[in-house]
């Protein structure tokens, strides 16, 4: 059996280890967003750039959406809502 000095330095190594694990995995995760968020910008430019809309028009349309609560697409998704604009599963839907 170990002494327990072996074993909690054991732990902590393992603790350390984990803890520079979730910084690596938590900085990759931003960078995901952040990809997912540029890609869902350019997809949102080149649908209204296909419409050839005006900014006054989009601004129209944008205030007469209807106003989604607290908790988004999802709140929405549960009530079985859908927004118009891409049917499925809110604005961006996972695949």
């Amino acid at each position: 059996m170990y002494e327990p000095k072996l074993r909690i330095e054991a732990i902590k190594d393992e603790r350390r280890k984990n803890e520079e694990k979730i910084e690596r995995l938590t900085a990759r995760n931003k960078e995901l967003l952040r990809k997912q968020t540029d890609i869902e910008n350019d997809w949102i430019l080149g649908m209204i750039r296909a419409c050839n809309l005006a900014p006054e028009k989009i601004e129209e349309l944008v205030r007469t959406m209807p106003q989604r609560e607290a908790g988004g697409d999802e709140a929405a998704e549960k009530a079985g809502e859908t927004s118009g604009l891409i049917q499925g599963g809110g604005y961006f839907a996972d695949a």
